[in-house]
């Protein structure tokens, strides 16, 4: 469904300083729930910017698009004073709000995130403000919360540090693309500096814009985030000095009560709508873009498939009629793959089995879409040949052009090691990264994390946990309608249990954190954080997409899934390996005989 286009001489509001649960300290929300709130709010576009990453944004961005609302995607970047290498300096750092106008912003976010996460990374992904300058294009900044730095000066009375901090902002991004943020949860310290913040703001003639820094949907979810924020800091919701926020007011308002709350400012809530008029990011485009100038690199590549191709079966031993079958067969999966647009993976992943079975190790490599292909038989992906198998069925299934490559790789954990060098040595660093993944609260989880934080004693909590079915990938609203026993305890059980159970129902589903499925890796011709923002696995040294596997079905990857397999030469190999260490540790005599 295509977004509502905006209006801006409608009497409406758009929140462009939103947190969904990827923000993982104190997010509160899933895109879901953000999403399907603006639109029975009649708003015409909302924002995601999450603390320092865009896990969030495919989605946010396809399924706002589905319902008929404007996405802005944003961040909410972390910007050190200091040079972004420097890890000796633990002075505050400085928040900013800044949402992509375009494709050129967008991809300006991407490199900003990734640049945070692998080079910036010190307990928090950071940047410093020469990179900032460098990656300001298509960008709209505001100046966020009172951790932002104009809010931050204005709060110690700095008013020319203040001044000084706006001019710099409009130099880097431009006056027109810069705004100064007000915010009133009615927390104290806003109360002080908003007249400071609009002050300033007109002495530098920067327009000002109205947020409420949204971490949750609704105003009863406080206690959902609070909750949250207890499992994910590990604290005791009683103690009183925990991280938690003083206002119970950081939920997706109406446009009445926004301007209701900002009727002194009207022109903060109206230049919500001028920025969401100006922020028109069409994402699709880019990943085309993207897809060609990777195909561009290798345009050599379909060449050497083809005459890789032909040259093995010229080498055949065949009979003259039975050639004429095998060159046709060739010829017509030569055009189908060319429009599957995977000759230059199939030639990649042929150089890499080759040179991984030089090594000495076993490896399989199987594709569903070709795995019975004369082509694959050919490059030495597949031993089976085809037509002397009479293998008709399934030659090569045709898949839409750009979407991700799915190849199964069976390896032991050597092989997997020495495969992953090998194409990082080959192609490079930025083209080879793993897979994001999320850990959620699942039924169990959630019931165990609430009896934690509440400090319930583990009998208690055990008793609950025995009804709540193991493995289950039912969440625990399902488990309490299905489970005779749960269903007894959440209705007529003790006031604890019930308390435990009502407590988890809220937690239940939200992400904890983020991990790395080390057996899945991405490989691309151009460069991964290009067009995907990435990580660092600082064991591994190897990049990790800050999107996890079901956001990249668009993109033009190779998603390899290494298997744990051992097959009879491979354990021959690694005994080889065992015989020629015990032979070392026989020629050198040992220091001390008692420790062995």
């Amino acid at each position: 469904m295509k977004p509502r286009e905006t209006d801006l001489k409608q009497e409406g509001f758009v929140h462009l300083h939103v947190h969904s649960h990827m923000s993982m300290l104190d997010g509160a929300a899933t895109i879901i729930d953000i999403v399907d709130e603006a639109c029975r709010l009649k708003m015409p576009a909302i924002a995601i910017t999450d603390h320092g990453n865009l896990f969030a944004a495919s989605e946010f961005y396809e399924y706002a698009r589905h319902r008929g609302i404007k996405p802005i995607i944003g961040i909410e970047i972390y910007l050190t004073p200091y040079d972004h290498a420097d890890f000796s300096q633990k002075t505050p750092l400085y928040h900013l709000i800044l949402l992509a106008r375009n494709k050129t912003g967008y991809m300006n976010l991407v490199r900003l995130s990734s640049l945070a996460f692998t080079e910036g990374f010190y307990y928090r992904p950071r940047i410093d403000f020469d990179q900032l300058k460098k990656h300001s294009a298509g960008l709209i900044a505001l100046s966020s919360c009172i951790s932002g730095e104009v809010a931050r000066k204005s709060l110690e009375e700095d008013r020319e540090g203040a001044v000084a901090a706006i001019r710099k902002y409009q130099r880097i991004f431009g006056k027109e693309n810069f705004y100064v943020e007000i915010q009133n949860h009615g927390i104290p310290e806003q109360l002080k500096v908003l007249d400071r913040l609009v002050k300033v703001a007109r002495l530098c003639n920067a327009p000002i814009v109205a947020t409420n820094d949204s971490h949750y949907v609704k105003a009863k979810d406080w206690l959902t985030q609070d909750l949250l924020m207890c499992v994910r800091t590990k604290s005791l919701f009683k103690d009183k000095h925990r991280f938690k926020f003083s206002s119970k007011e950081f939920y997706l308002k109406s446009a009445q009560e926004m301007k209701s709350l900002f009727c002194d400012y009207p022109n903060a809530t109206e230049n919500t709508l001028k920025i969401a008029a100006r922020c028109n990011l069409t994402v699709k485009s880019s990943w085309s873009l993207f897809c060609r100038k990777q195909l561009a690199e290798v345009k050599d590549y379909p060449e050497k498939v083809d005459t890789l191709c032909y040259n093995r079966l010229c080498n055949m031993a065949l009979p003259e009629g039975l050639r004429k079958i095998y060159h046709e067969r060739l010829k017509e999966e030569l055009v189908v793959i060319e429009e599957m647009g995977c000759r230059e993976y199939l030639l990649l992943l042929s150089d890499l089995k080759k040179h991984i079975e030089q090594e000495g190790f076993a490896i399989e490599i199987f594709n569903k879409d070709w795995a019975r292909s004369l082509i694959a038989y050919l490059l030495g992906l597949s031993n089976k040949d085809p037509i002397e198998q009479a293998l008709s069925a399934a030659r090569v299934n045709k898949k839409g052009h750009g979407d991700l490559f799915e190849v199964t790789i069976r390896a032991n954990t050597m092989g997997e090691f020495a495969a992953t060098q090998y194409l990082v040595k080959q192609h490079g660093i930025r083209k080879i990264a793993n897979i994001i993944k999320f850990k959620h609260l699942s039924a169990r989880s959630s019931v165990r994390a609430i009896g934690r934080i509440l400090g319930v004693g583990a009998d208690v909590t055990g008793t609950i946990l025995k009804a709540v079915p193991a493995r289950s990938r039912l969440q625990l609203k399902e488990c309490i309608k299905v489970v005779p026993e749960l269903n007894k305890m959440f209705y007529r059980g003790t006031s604890l249990q019930k308390k435990i159970l009502r407590l988890a129902l809220k937690i239940d589903g939200f992400s904890l954190h983020s991990e790395v499925n080390p057996h899945q890796l991405l490989i691309s011709f151009g460069n991964i954080d290009e067009l995907s923002p990435v990580m660092l696995d600082h064991r591994s040294k190897i990049l990790v997409t800050q999107f996890k596997k079901s956001d990249l079905r668009g993109y033009p990857f190779i998603s390899v899934f290494f298997q744990n397999y051992a097959p009879a030469k491979i354990h021959d190999y690694n005994q080889k390996m065992m015989d020629d260490v015990q032979i070392l540790m026989a020629d050198k005599p040992c220091r001390d005989d008692s420790h062995h």
